[in-house]
């Protein structure tokens, strides 16, 4: 999915250019936060849940544990 372009989405009913834009850029940014904390979480055995706190530019501030379930 994330590798959809903007003639693909913008042919489907009630998603027009800035919507499709949106989409693209949502797709995206959690590309690079998975990037970001995929070399912590590669090798668990359980469900970790985490927020990451971003500035209005996308800075990362801090990264938070929610909760860590399972086996």
């Amino acid at each position: 999915m994330a590798q959809l372009s903007v003639k693909y989405l913008i042919k489907f009913k009630g998603i027009g250019h800035a919507k499709t834009i949106n989409i693209i850029s949502t797709l995206e940014l959690g590309r690079r936060r998975y990037e970001f904390m995929r070399a912590e979480m590669m090798d668990i055995q359980h469900e970790e849940f985490w927020i990451i706190l971003l500035k209005r530019n996308n800075d990362v501030i801090a990264r938070k544990q929610i909760s860590k379930v399972g086996i």
